[in-house]
């Protein structure tokens, strides 16, 4: 994996506003995926220097500021999240399962910007 920057992800209250936004004002292709409240935005991933996204709305109940954050892909998400932790970030969850995507830890760096880990899960 190298650590390197793999996926970008925001969070909205208006996920499908932003999606109508990125897809009219710069071309990108999207896809929804209405069971996770969701939208994968194809911008540029499959070419140099491109990385894919995706945007999503909190569910009913939830109460999660807007955000932008970044996912690195990493080896082993467990033995990175207890590494960065030695070097002063915070777990903002304890690391977990996603069906169909990988293993993934959200973590804030020592100065609180909100980082994700990802394990992507293994392709047979």
């Amino acid at each position: 994996m190298n650590n390197k920057i793999c996926w970008w992800e925001i969070c909205t209250p208006d996920a499908g506003a932003l999606v109508e936004f990125y897809s009219k004002a710069f071309g990108w292709e999207t896809k929804a995926i209405p069971e996770m409240n969701y939208s994968t935005v194809m911008s540029g991933g499959s070419e140099p220097g491109g990385i894919d996204g995706g945007v999503f709305s909190p569910q009913p109940g939830q109460e999660i500021p807007p955000y932008l954050t970044l996912y690195i892909a990493v080896d082993d998400v467990d033995a990175m999240a207890a590494k960065v932790r030695e070097f002063g970030a915070t777990l903002v969850c304890e690391p977990m399962d996603i069906p169909r995507v990988g293993r993934i830890v959200m973590i804030n760096d020592p100065q609180g910007h909100m980082v994700g880990l990802i394990q992507p899960e293994k392709q047979d």
